[in-house]
Parts: C-alpha cells; sequence; structure tokens
C-alpha cells in the first residue's frame, strides 16, 4: 500500500503555502467593512465566508494571501477548503444530472492544503479490488451485496495517486480525505471507509502522521433494501451544510 521507505524530507511543493509579497493591504470584508486580522470579528468573519460565494470567496482568498498576516491563516485554510469541496460538489451534481447513477470522487489536502481530486467513478462501472472490504477479511452478505460500489474504486485511486508523495510527508503532517458523493455510503462502504483510516493509522510508517476524512453527500439519509438486504445510505442524524454555490450537502466525520 505505503512504500516501506518511508522517510523524512523535504515537503511536496503542494504542501508548502504560496510565498506571500510583503503586506500590503488590509482585508475588510462585508456590508459592516470588517477587518478580518482583528481577533474580536473572528466570529462575524465567520459566519460572513457561510454567507458569500465562491467569487467573493476567491477575491477574499486572494486579498488574505496578498495581505502576508499570519492572523488570516484560519481564514485562509476555511476559505481553500470550501472552495475545493464546492468545485467537487458542482462538478459531481452536473455529472448526476446528465448521466444519472452514483458518483463519488475523494478530496485529498495534506497539512490543509489541497493536493488533488480523484477522478469521479460510477457504481458498477468498475472491476477494482475490494480492499478495504472482502479483501481485508469483512467477508458477508453486505459486502458482497456493495463490492462494486464507487467507494470501492475511489479509496484505491487514492493510494495509487503519484501527487500525494507518501515519501516525503515529515511525522506530525496532517492528511485530510473529503469523500464526496450524490449519495452517503452504504453500511458496507461505510465499514470500508473506517477501514481504509484505520489501517492508514495503523501502517508502520504512518503512525506519526495524522488522517482524518468526512464523508459529504448529496441525498438525505435513507434506509432502502438491495439484494433482499436492509441498508442505510448516509448516516442518520447527519446535518445539512449549503456550499458557496448553494449545493446542500451532508456531512459525517469518521472516528
Amino acid at each position: 500500500m505505503l512504500p516501506e521507505n518511508l522517510t523524512a524530507k523535504p515537503p511536496h511543493p503542494a504542501t508548502v503555502q504560496c510565498k506571500r509579497a510583503a503586506s500590503i493591504q488590509r482585508v475588510p470584508i462585508g456590508p459592516s467593512d470588517l477587518e478580518t486580522t482583528d481577533p474580536s470579528n473572528r466570529g462575524r468573519v465567520l459566519a460572513y465566508l457561510r454567507e458569500i460565494g465562491p467569487i467573493q470567496m476567491r477575491d477574499i482568498l486572494d486579498r488574505m494571501l496578498r495581505e502576508n498576516n499570519r492572523a488570516n491563516d484560519e481564514y485562509i485554510q476555511i476559505c481553500r477548503l470550501e472552495l475545493a469541496r464546492d468545485d467537487a460538489l458542482v462538478a459531481l451534481d452536473g455529472i448526476v444530472r446528465r448521466d444519472g447513477g452514483v458518483w463519488t470522487s475523494v478530496l485529498v489536502f495534506v497539512e490543509k492544503v489541497f493536493v488533488f481530486q480523484t477522478d469521479p467513478v460510477r457504481a458498477g462501472e468498475h472491476d477494482e479490488t475490494d480492499t478495504y472490504g472482502i479483501a481485508a477479511g469483512v467477508e458477508d452478505a453486505e459486502m458482497a451485496a456493495s463490492v462494486r460500489d464507487s467507494e470501492v474504486a475511489t479509496l484505491n485511486m487514492v493510494l495509487r495517486d503519484q501527487r500525494l508523495r507518501w515519501d516525503q510527508l515529515r511525522p506530525g503532517y496532517r492528511i485530510d480525505f473529503i469523500v464526496v458523493s450524490n449519495m452517503g455510503p452504504c453500511d458496507g462502504c461505510k465499514t470500508r471507509l473506517q477501514n481504509f483510516l484505520d489501517q492508514l493509522r495503523r501502517h508502520p510508517y504512518c503512525w506519526q502522521l495524522n488522517f482524518s476524512l468526512e464523508s459529504d453527500y448529496m441525498t438525505p439519509p435513507n434506509d432502502v433494501d438491495r439484494q433482499r438486504l436492509r441498508t442505510t445510505y448516509g448516516y442518520h442524524g447527519d446535518n445539512s451544510r449549503t456550499s458557496p454555490s448553494r449545493v446542500r450537502y451532508y456531512f459525517h466525520r469518521l472516528g
């Protein structure tokens, strides 16, 4: 799964924030001209970022990057995450409206910097090995019924992608995976996602890395019968959010 000669090397260029120019301006935002570098404005700044569209958010991100003020780092990370997720949700929504089916993709962040996104995979249209299900020793009816779900191929694609440079990750680095789909994971794929995360954490060359995985999906959690088995797509109790482009989605953070 991972190279056995994993060593601490200089970070991959994608994990390094762009070199910023000297401070040239404040970054007042919103109708009340909020100063982002004032800690007392944090609550109002976060509330404003949740309300704006992608064009406004990209403009704010660009201005913060140029300002060169560490007080904006939290907002920069939030903007980068929200814009990457928004792009993925909008693209996936378009694919589903055009072609139908269930699709999944994964966004990968290293040190809270977006590195890459896997190509969307449609359920039932792959022949990938069930690395984190049956091949991981979970042999039951639910796993057999979901062996061609889109998550099966998508998780394999993540670790094959050469843009995730495992040999250049330093101890303490944070790697975040955001699984984006038009439908939440079935019960079998919930287990696969958790197995994927657990195996990374147990790997002898990853024990000093920090991993997180979030599932974002656009269809409300629902119970269905599939191949005479009862399964739940998504997680009951998940809250919904709205992306900058106003795409509604549900989110679930795996432990």
